[in-house]
């Protein structure tokens, strides 16, 4: 073995070692408990598989594990000052020291691109949360606990390392696909298998949420696996991908037009067994801004201007039955819409009181509220330190400033991304950014009934969809440059 062929395994070992010792002194603090153990004898084959690791296995691993993950539970947690630290946390970390370790063993040249400025916008609102929330004294250990989830945006530049070539772009989407058609699988089996058996005990785990429905007289079980989010981001990738299968110019074979479409059906069924109406919504919203990316410009102008009519139509018609909404009892409402509305009445009142800059990461306010969601029976008072929707959330804790830098931020990722896929030649590769737009787009929507953007599996997706554009971004000024063209004075990507 050569010295430089030495010195780039010893560099993938670095990142290893100091987080299997990390990892040790969980273990003994935590009394090596089962799972303590089961986690450490993980940890021991990341870190001789990254040893020797190549540049794909790495990423694959974190988006593979992001992606079977339940959005914000975890089989075991360790507790390091003050805060309640899980194994994504350490995974995060050992994807940046990887990262590390990649930048010092070559040369990475940053990409030039509109994209950056508007995911650094994105993220510098998360930034200003946290300032806030210091320069207004709240709690050290409440402020790292909200920012945990916020740091996993810096997954973006390992990412931009990660993907070199078109290989490294299909073979990461191919690890998140894959996944989640597994996990899809196996929440229909066990929705199934319920059904079958007359299973209906309600439970929540690591591994997801099973929650009991009545349906006049027959009673079945909600199947929420933990990766159900990622099912509404593979549904319009796999979607965007059919469509460009069976177009006339693009054809790969009717048999893998129609395993698309299969593959497309099967994460369909496993988002109509969630029985949950936020995914319903957000599928629906993705699947529609496939069509519509799809669409020709023309087209896209009338369905643009038809939206506006309906929106304005819809916004006249509740403030005409506004008046209506006090007089409705909170016996009438739906368990969640009662849930929902305590947070929003408290939040209002804690963005009365700071408007510009809001109340900063680590304030609360206190309400009555529903402590299980299955029960119409048991609330009681509770501190609400996040809501379900991530905008009044962003307002709430970044006031006016906030909101917007999170707001223009994303407008400037969806806007770019739409402007890149434009310039691609090459079909498959623009499907896949149209759903990627799609997916984006629907858990926008999504997330503000539910924290879908604001878990760490929605700050991976919009590290992961940027980074994917930014590489297509840099791929095309690289074909204008060398392309006859280039000295016209037409504008590049």
């Amino acid at each position: 073995m050569t010295l430089p062929a030495m010195m780039r395994r010893f560099s993938f070992s670095m990142p290893a070692l100091p987080a299997a010792l990390v990892l040790s002194l969980f273990v003994l603090s935590a009394q090596a408990s089962p799972l303590a153990l089961l986690a450490l004898a993980c940890a021991v084959l990341c870190a001789a598989l990254l040893a020797a690791s190549s540049r794909r296995l790495v990423p694959g691993l974190f988006v593979a594990f992001l992606v079977a993950g339940h959005l914000y539970r975890s089989p075991e947690v360790w507790g390091f000052a003050g805060v309640e630290w899980h194994p994504r946390e350490l995974l995060l970390g050992l994807l940046l020291l990887w990262t590390c370790s990649q930048a010092a063993i070559q040369k990475i040249s940053v990409p030039h691109d509109p994209l950056l400025f508007f995911y650094a916008l994105y993220a510098s609102a998360f930034c200003f949360l946290a300032l806030i929330g210091v320069l207004r004294g709240q709690p050290p250990a409440e402020i790292v606990e909200e920012l945990r989830y916020p740091l996993f945006l810096l997954a973006f530049p390992a990412f931009v390392v990660a993907l070199r070539d078109r290989g490294d772009v299909w073979r990461l989407v191919t690890v998140l696909l894959g996944v989640a058609v597994l996990v899809a699988l196996a929440g229909l089996a066990y929705f199934a298998w319920a059904l079958w058996t007359d299973f209906t005990l309600s439970q929540q785990n690591f591994l997801g949420e099973f929650v009991r429905r009545r349906f006049g007289s027959i009673m079945v079980l909600s199947v929420r696996p933990s990766a159900h989010l990622w099912f509404e981001v593979g549904l319009p990738i796999l979607f965007s991908l059919a469509l460009c299968s069976v177009s006339r110019r693009q054809r790969c074979g009717v048999a893998g037009a129609f395993a698309l479409a299969g593959l497309a059906a099967l994460l369909a069924a496993a988002i109509a067994i969630t029985m949950m109406r936020t995914a319903y919504v957000s599928a629906a919203v993705a699947c529609a801004a496939v069509l519509f990316l799809r669409m020709r410009p023309r087209a896209q102008r009338l369905t643009v201007l038809v939206m506006a009519c309906v929106f304005v139509a819809v916004v006249v018609h509740g403030a005409a039955n506004s008046a209506r909404l006090p007089s409705l009892q909170p016996q009438e409402w739906e368990v969640s819409l009662r849930a929902r509305m305590v947070e929003t009445l408290g939040a209002w009142e804690l963005i009365k009181q700071h408007p510009v800059a809001g109340a900063g990461l680590g304030s609360f306010f206190e309400g009555v509220g529903y402590v299980a969601k299955t029960s119409q029976s048991t609330y009681g008072p509770t501190q609400y330190q996040s809501l379900h929707n991530v905008w009044l959330y962003i307002l709430m804790k970044g006031g006016a400033v906030g909101l917007f830098l999170a707001l223009a931020g994303m407008a400037g990722i969806l806007w770019r991304s739409w402007r890149i896929a434009g310039t691609l030649r090459d079909p498959w590769d623009r499907a896949l950014v149209h759903g990627l737009i799609a997916a984006l787009a629907g858990q926008c929507v999504a997330s503000i009934t539910m924290a879908r953007l604001t878990y760490p599996a929605g700050h991976v997706l919009v590290a992961l969809s940027a980074a994917v554009v930014l590489f297509y971004a840099v791929e095309a000024q690289q074909a204008y440059r060398h392309s006859p063209s280039a000295s016209t004075p037409e504008a590049s990507p």
